[in-house]
């Protein structure tokens, strides 16, 4: 486990300026393009990414792609962990839903790794790492590894929300 990652996400917890900084290193350890923090809800999406060039992505999927069927199948699995787009999606779906053949894989996008965890607020936060295609996909080693630090991500949103800072 990175011990200095959850050092730095508890203090996200509490000082929500950090985490950019904690999304960087996250998506330093997926060896993403990108990685991102979202707050879902019903009636809308609230994020904070790893860069401003990442923002821009992640701003333009949810506008040109509200309710896609990635975010959707990733928040219906309510997995305790992490999955890669191959969990949730076969290979002959990705290339025909429009997220994906219009939008991540034009960009050589649509390698993802993320997870999804419920607040008591109501909301549900999507932590994700975005790779490029030719990184390949998220191996098994580093989806233990992150499933480790999960419950530690968990208890960091709680007291970000508790805080109401997040």
């Amino acid at each position: 486990m990175d011990e200095l990652f959850l050092d730095d996400l508890y203090e996200a917890a509490v000082v929500p300026e950090l985490w950019p900084q904690v999304l960087r290193r996250f998506q330093e350890i997926a060896r993403g393009a990108g990685a991102v923090l979202v707050a879902v809800t019903p009636t809308s999406n609230r994020w904070i990414s790893s860069s401003s060039e990442f923002d821009q992505v992640v701003a333009a999927h949810f506008n040109r792609f509200p309710g896609n069927e990635r975010t959707r199948r990733l928040l219906e699995r309510r997995h305790a962990g992490f999955l890669r787009d191959i969990d949730i999606l076969s290979d002959a779906e990705m290339a025909s839903e429009p997220v994906y053949r219009d939008f991540l894989l034009p960009q050589g996008l649509g390698i993802g790794v993320a997870t999804s965890i419920a607040s008591p607020t109501g909301e549900a936060f999507i932590l994700h790492a975005e790779r490029e295609r030719e990184e390949g996909h998220v191996e098994d080693k580093l989806i233990a590894r992150f499933d480790l630090m999960r419950p530690h991500l968990a208890r960091a949103l709680s007291a970000s929300v508790g805080d109401a800072s997040a």
